[in-house]
Parts: structure tokens; sequence; C-alpha cells
């Protein structure tokens, strides 16, 4: 899942059932992919590179040991010759920074 350890992989058509992918190829590095779960959490990946590999190259859907995410679709459009994949990366997360109610803290005595 999306922010999970791993690599999240979806495959979308280009030029079919709604076409999701359309343009895939007009993605550039540093573009980002956002995950917007139903509880509000954003995850946001950025495009390290497009590849063009061959159908039988199912190695792009392996796992990593890294918070990794792949789109791909077939390429070029109306064609199953080859597939078109985005190979992205979380960005580091920024921590939440608990702020302490400054009110309810106390000099120590005889300070």
């Amino acid at each position: 899942m999306p922010g999970e350890l791993g690599n999240v992989v979806v495959a979308g058509h280009r030029t079919t059932y709604t076409r999701p992918f359309w343009d895939l190829q007009a993605l550039q590095p540093g573009d980002e992919l956002i995950f917007t779960m139903t509880d509000g959490t954003r995850h946001v990946y950025e495009l390290d590179r497009l590849d063009i590999v061959g159908p039988e190259d199912v190695h792009i859907v392996d796992q990593t040991h890294a918070h990794t995410a792949t789109l791909f679709a077939c390429h070029p459009r109306g064609s199953a010759r080859q597939r078109i994949v985005g190979h992205f990366t979380m960005r580091a997360e920024t921590q939440q920074v608990q702020i302490t109610d400054t009110h309810q803290i106390r000099a120590p005595a005889g300070s």
C-alpha cells in the first residue's frame, strides 16, 4: 500500500477504459505521484525515470526494500508491443512536531 515499505504497482490503460495513463510519456523526472488515502493521508512519490521494456519484463512488479512506486501501461499507444514504466521514490515524510503546552512547565524551585 502507498506509504508502506515496498513497491506500489499500478497498471493502467493508455487508450481504453478512461485512458488513465494516456500521457504517461510526458512525465519528467521530479514530477509528483500523490496517493490520497480514504483517511486523508497523502503519500508523495517523485519520478526517477521512465523506461520502455518488453511485455515479458515482469520484473517491473517486483517488490523492493525501499518506498517505491511503479506505474506502467502498454506502449506505444494502441499497441501491446512494449510497456512504458514510470519508476518513483517516496519523498521523505515531514515528521510532526509535538508542541508542549508551555503554561504547564514551571521553573525549578529556587531559580
